[in-house]
């Protein structure tokens, strides 16, 4: 009786091996996926940081551009207004209108980069946004395998217990 005893005690001994090493296999898959779906976010984020150095670079070369345009056309006025202090009424008629049609131009060219400006604030924000869920995303994941860890640990500290009183 006490050999029969023994037996069935290291066939639920294995049994328990068995349960935990595929529990712990379990857990490793399961952390391997979530180590995956991290590294995906992590590389995801790089991208859309990748994106905003671009976005900011254009913006900045676009700036340039128009600045030198700007630059030019403030220069062409110049130069338009050196020729035009000799000539009569009729000259000055024309630099009035030359100017107001510059004046005009440089406001269309300020509003363009006004929005220009917004959609860059917009594209921005929303980076920090998704930027803000990924990280929400993944301080929930962390909680999660902390209290799966928890509760393995504490299932450890009851199963030692559970099998004294078996034995007895």
């Amino acid at each position: 009786m006490l050999e029969r005893h023994n037996e069935v005690l290291v066939e639920k001994e294995m049994a328990m091996v068995r349960k935990v090493k595929c529990v712990c296999d379990e857990e490793m898959y399961k952390t391997s996926v979530l180590l995956e779906e991290k590294l995906e976010l992590e590389q995801r984020l790089t991208e859309l940081e990748q994106q905003k150095v671009t976005r900011e670079i254009d913006a900045r070369a676009q700036k340039d551009e128009w600045q030198g345009k700007l630059r030019m056309a403030l220069q062409g006025e110049e130069s338009v207004r050196k020729e035009l202090q000799g000539l009569k009424t009729k000259s000055k008629q024309e630099s009035a209108q030359l100017e107001e049609t510059e004046r005009r131009k440089a406001e269309e060219k300020n509003q363009e980069l006004r929005v220009h400006l917004a959609t860059l604030s917009r594209s921005e924000a929303e980076l920090i946004e998704a930027n803000e869920r990924l990280r929400e995303k993944l301080d929930v994941l962390r909680e999660e395998k902390i209290r799966r860890g928890a509760e393995r640990y504490k299932r450890r500290l009851v199963r030692p217990y559970t099998d004294e009183r078996v034995i007895r």
